[in-house]
């Protein structure tokens, strides 16, 4: 700046530039310029960087907003927990499912929402992810502010900070429904084993009791007047149909016991048995019917009228001290939201029943075991436990659905409900007439693998006067009508027989004579072999144990009737 003056002062002296000064004034003029260029170029390059560093700061900002979104908008809880155990922070679903807001986070720690007996564990895989392991998902129930049980599927990782782990950060999953829908489905596996047990059982079991019964009664009628054995044949008689009953409840609960349904209402069937469940409840207890005015449903009658009474009697005695029942029916419509608060129901419309008491109600351990046969919180010779597992199996075998709400000291509630039908009621059919002539001389084909009972039933045909030809199995009896050019009117037949069953045997024989007629006899039906248990149109069946006079009366009624064109047999259980 000096310079600049002296330069301008020789210029005013002497009036004309010196060479020196000359010289002077362009270097200033060119570093005058060189510094406005200088400038510009800095506020430029300063307004750059600013519109950068916004661009920076937005972009961050952006990002920064994505990450929070994803974290707030994921479908798992998200925890973020210090050294101390501490939460210092939870996305939107963790705020939910522990019902702890976001304004204190801080104050949950792990011991205050981890059940206390699983607290160790889960505070050991916290600590072996703040020393840097990766934690592979595993299980934890934690308790909510309001006290509700929640089970989580768990999994952690740490949190870095200048390169050191500052925290846990832990993903979970609500596993809550998924546990208990495991839980029923193990339950109904177990449910499912017993039963095909069950009905093993009673198949093999009411062959016995065909025998047993079929011999009383033989030999009742062959010792005449002497009353001692004839009440030791009767005591032996009463104890074969109470084992009988037994064996029935059994195939109801495995559902493979023969059903014929009917349509009918069911305001009407409850009505009809008022007078029997107050006799069987007693005079201690109220009892009041509350009909809805519902449509029909399609079971079999004398099924559902043991349900009704097996809950009665169930009612009963969890009210030792009197109580009151009530009966409720009603015309429901369940839909897609409700039952997904439920269990797997189809949606539709359906017939709810409903029974109720106010008596001691039961624990959940209970409630959970209610439906497994031979199961009971009665004493000892008070229950067989099979009450409510043939409930079960009858509600289930109907295409009905039950479920059960109990409180300890309140009372319980069982509602089933059966799928509604669009259709007119059954006709009752008319009774079998009473000493009807049970004798014959037609000719009668007998199939059973059973030796001891096919015996019977082929000496007691043959004393009514039938021409009776036996056989031990299906193809037996298939060749013996090949090779002796044997033609029965009537083919009398197990169901479930080793090799060829009892339907595929009588396809095969209505080949060449369409107008056999057919009694098939069995323990048990299995699912597959009539149509998941449902009788065929038309088809004769007689359930063991049965009565030998029942079977003659069957065997003349069916021979009795007019012949009418056969239809067809899907043939099943083929020897493979």
């Amino acid at each position: 700046m000096n310079l600049l003056c002296f330069v301008l002062g020789q210029i005013t002296l002497t009036g004309q530039p010196s060479s020196i000064a000359l010289l002077a004034s362009g270097g200033l003029l060119l570093l005058l310029a060189a510094m406005s260029l200088w400038v510009v170029f800095l506020t430029r390059r300063i307004k750059v960087n600013n519109r950068d560093y916004k661009r920076a700061e937005e972009a961050l900002q952006r990002s920064e907003t994505k990450y929070r979104e994803l974290v707030e908008n994921a479908n798992d809880a998200i925890f973020r927990i210090d050294r101390e155990g501490y939460c210092l922070a939870m996305n939107r679903v963790g705020q939910e499912l522990t019902e702890y807001g976001a304004d204190d986070p801080r104050g949950t720690n792990l011991a205050r929402l981890v059940d206390p007996e699983e607290f160790g564990d889960v505070w050991h895989q916290v600590q072996r992810v703040l020393d840097g392991a990766d934690v592979a998902p595993f299980e934890i129930t934690i308790i909510s502010k309001s006290g509700k049980r929640i089970t989580l599927e768990l999994s952690g990782r740490p949190v870095f900070e200048s390169g050191t782990i500052v925290a846990s950060q832990a993903i979970a999953r609500d596993v809550t429904k998924r546990k208990e829908l495991e839980a029923q489905l193990r339950q109904a596996q177990k449910m499912d084993a017993v039963g095909r047990l069950a009905s093993g059982v009673a198949h093999d079991f009411n062959n016995l009791l065909t025998i047993i019964l079929g011999n009383c009664e033989a030999s009742a009628s062959l010792i005449g007047p002497r009353e001692q054995l004839r009440e030791a044949f009767a005591d032996i008689r009463s104890a074969a149909e109470r084992a009988a009953s037994l064996t029935g409840q059994l195939l109801a609960f495995s559902r493979r016991e023969m059903t014929q349904p009917a349509v009918f209402n069911l305001d009407e069937v409850i009505v009809d048995l008022e007078r029997m469940l107050a006799r069987l409840i007693g005079e201690n207890i109220e009892s009041t019917f509350s009909p809805g005015s519902v449509g029909c449903i399609c079971a079999d009658l004398g099924q559902l009228q043991q349900v009704v009474v097996n809950l009665a009697v169930n009612a009963r005695d969890a009210m030792p001290n009197g109580g009151r029942l009530t009966i409720e029916t009603r015309n429901v419509q369940l839909d897609g939201e409700y039952i997904q608060r439920r269990r797997p129901v189809p949606a539709g419309d359906y017939v709810m029943l409903a029974v109720s008491d106010t008596g001691v109600g039961m624990t959940e351990e209970t409630r959970t075991r209610l439906f497994e046969p031979f199961f009971t919180t009665k004493e000892v010779g008070k229950g067989t436990g099979l009450g409510l597992a043939t409930v079960y199996g009858i509600v289930k075998q109907s295409g009905g659905f039950i479920w059960v709400y109990s409180e300890q000291g309140i009372g319980s509630t069982f509602k089933i409900y059966f799928p509604r039908v669009d259709a007119e009621p059954t006709p009752h059919s008319a009774a079998p007439v009473k000493n009807q002539v049970l004798i014959g001389d037609e000719r009668v084909l007998l199939v059973e693998d059973e030796d001891d009972l096919r015996d019977l039933l082929h000496d007691y045909l043959a004393n009514k006067g039938y021409t009776v030809m036996s056989a031990a199995s299906g193809e037996e009896a298939l060749a013996m009508c090949h090779d002796r050019a044997y033609a029965p009117a009537l083919l009398v037949t197990d169901v479930v027989m080793p090799g060829i069953g009892g339907r595929a045997l009588a396809d095969g024989l209505r080949s060449g004579d369409p107008g056999l007629r057919v009694l098939y006899l069995s323990g048990y039906t299995d699912e597959a072999m009539l149509h998941h248990g449902i009788l065929p149109t038309g088809t004769q069946f007689l359930q063991k144990p049965f009565a030998l006079e029942t079977l003659a009366a069957t065997v003349r009624l069916i021979l009795d009737e007019p012949a009418v064109p056969a239809t067809p047999i899907v043939a099943v259980n083929q020897p493979t």
